[in-house]
């Protein structure tokens, strides 16, 4: 198997995705980031902010950036969390509505994508892919980890 071909139809479907995503939010108004921000705080609320940068891929700063103005626009409040620099972010009433009318119809086309694969299919691909994710992770460490000795 040609494992380069491979990687780059996976590393293009992974960018044309994010493309579609882009595309949703920019019908919304607002950035990919911000869409990303939208999406975790829907699913995982009250939450912290390294939590969003670890999973999500967005910069410290550019969430920085992004509580800001969502808390001057009353879509969340920060509380204290486990130690004085990390703060929770929990969604006010206004931000739990803008919030989950964005979400919940990119949901919906989510799911409606996915209904052209059976329950096993979609278990096994989510399965296989996390699993890769998983040793491209380690696998890059390690290289890392090598270069730096």
């Amino acid at each position: 198997m040609d494992y380069i071909e491979q990687i780059e139809l996976l590393t293009s479907h992974i960018c044309r995705s994010n493309i579609i995503y882009t595309e949703y939010a920019k019908m919304k108004g607002i950035t990919y980031n911000r869409l990303m921000v939208y999406y975790a705080l829907n699913l995982y609320a009250p939450c912290s902010q390294k939590s969003i940068v670890k999973n999500w891929g967005i910069s410290k700063q550019t969430l920085n950036t992004i509580i800001k103005d969502m808390v001057n626009k009353g879509l969340i409040n920060l509380e204290a969390g486990k130690n004085k620099k990390e703060k929770s972010i929990h969604l006010t009433k206004h931000g739990e509505t803008e919030i989950k009318n964005i979400i919940a119809e990119l949901m919906d086309i989510e799911s409606e994508s996915m209904m052209i694969f059976s329950d096993d299919e979609i278990i096994t691909t989510i399965k296989n892919i996390g699993r890769m994710t998983d040793r491209f992770e380690i696998i890059l460490k390690e290289w890392i980890k090598e270069k730096e000795e």
